[in-house]
């Protein structure tokens, strides 16, 4: 899959800001802010909706399933969690 332009909307400055980003098989995206430096993770579990086609041939009927993004024109950032060290 090729990448895509996105945009998105930076949780600590509020800025939007445009990046290229490959989706094929990701549920979390991560990207740092051009403007604050701030680095963001972006769910896009919410945006994942599957797809079922029914089909039917001489033979048979059945459905089959897919899973498509349905990406909203500016995604939402969220802080990454903070890492807990052991040290």
């Amino acid at each position: 899959m090729a990448e895509k332009r996105l945009k998105f909307e930076c949780w600590n400055c509020s800025r939007n800001y445009t990046l290229l980003r490959e989706l094929a098989d990701k549920k979390k995206l991560f990207v740092a802010c051009p403007f604050c430096g701030q680095e963001a993770v972006v769910d896009l579990t919410p945006y994942l909706k599957p797809i079922i086609d029914i089909y039917k041939t001489e033979s048979q009927t059945g459905e089959s399933e897919a899973i498509t993004l349905e990406l909203p024109e500016i995604l939402p950032t969220q802080k990454l969690p903070a890492q807990d060290s052991d040290t």
